[in-house]
């Protein structure tokens, strides 16, 4: 299966994904929505939870190994895109 777990095979940062924001500590495992599915249907959890969190590139990904462990963090959605908006990490090139 190419879609395991916190992490996709062709997306390397996606490896570095914990399972809390590390910013506001928001955890979806505790969600008792998502909770649900973790023993009943595990790739249900699983994608449950990396629609919840995402990584950002502390540096932006124009860095010589951007996917290294040290510049990605693991954030919730919402703290993603401030962190976005706040960085203005839009108006970097890719």
């Amino acid at each position: 299966m190419d879609y395991g777990g916190l992490g996709k095979v062709s997306v390397p940062h996606s490896h570095h994904r914990k399972d809390m924001c590390e910013m506001c500590e928001y955890a979806p495992a505790d969600d008792p929505n998502i909770a649900i599915h973790r023993d009943r249907d595990p790739e249900e959890f699983n994608r449950h939870m990396r629609q919840q969190l995402e990584v950002h590139h502390i540096n932006g990904r124009d860095i010589p190994e951007p996917d290294h462990p040290d510049n990605c963090m693991t954030v919730c959605v919402r703290c993603h895109r401030k962190l976005t908006t706040d960085n203005q990490d839009y108006l970097r090139s890719n």
